[in-house]
């Protein structure tokens, strides 16, 4: 399930932080797109939706995403990029390595699966993505 703008808004109300217009311009364009961005091609997108936009506030807001486990950092071909998560629970992103797009996939019996396995090794869990890289079948 991708990330909506909506969802990641209300999260970030409930959690005390504040929507500014800059902001609500970032979630909307990370969440709208369904590949890999740079904080550059961020903050272009981001433009459009409101040309007041500063490259400070894209990575402010990449930060606080982030730490609430809304987004995730993924370096992919030496570059940094990032993608929005629409789930706090364990989830897996299949990351195409040649056009950068974000499939985000839920399994609920592999999800288990990797709890009771970390579980049996006295490992407790964090639940961020996991990342799983290969080719898409447009790019194939």
């Amino acid at each position: 399930m991708q990330a909506t703008a909506e969802a990641i808004i209300h999260a970030l109300t409930e959690g005390g932080y504040r929507i500014t217009r800059p902001r609500r311009a970032v979630i909307e364009v990370l969440c709208a797109t369904p590949e890999l961005l740079d904080p550059i091609e961020l903050l272009d997108r981001a433009k459009a939706h409101y040309p007041r936009v500063g490259l400070a506030t894209v990575y402010r807001t990449l930060d606080v995403l982030e730490q609430n486990g809304l987004a995730r950092r993924i370096s992919l071909n030496g570059k940094t990029r990032v993608v929005a998560c629409g789930n706090l629970s364990l989830h897996y992103h299949l990351i195409c390595v040649r056009c950068g797009v974000v499939v985000e996939m839920h399994d609920a019996d592999t999800g288990r699966a990797l709890e009771r396995s970390a579980f049996e090794h006295g490992f407790a869990l964090e639940h961020s993505p996991v990342e799983i890289r290969g080719v898409c079948a447009k790019c194939r």
